[in-house]
């Protein structure tokens, strides 16, 4: 997923039973599905539990428009060995 498309994704678009995140809004303008592993699936069960139930419908919700993510992804990369990563 693009970097846009992971921050502005809701919870409406995960469905959890057929494992899969639908995307409507992408760069190209056409639909498209994402499967998602266990591993996504737990990450995804964990962020539902964190996020408030007042916070917007979003499943990753940012203070502004243009939060930056670096300070908790880029230790996140460090953390798991990950070199050379370019966020698409």
């Amino acid at each position: 997923m693009r970097l846009s498309e992971q921050f502005t994704f809701a919870w409406a678009q995960v469905d959890f039973n057929r494992r899969l995140i639908s995307l409507t809004k992408t760069k190209n303008g056409s639909a498209r599905n994402v499967p998602l592993n266990s591993a996504a699936l737990a990450a995804l069960e964990s962020q539902r539990a964190m996020v408030p139930h007042k916070s917007p419908k979003v499943v990753f919700p940012r203070s502004g428009q243009n939060a930056d993510y670096r300070p908790w992804f880029l230790p996140a990369l460090k953390k798991a060995e990950i070199t050379d990563y370019t966020w698409h």
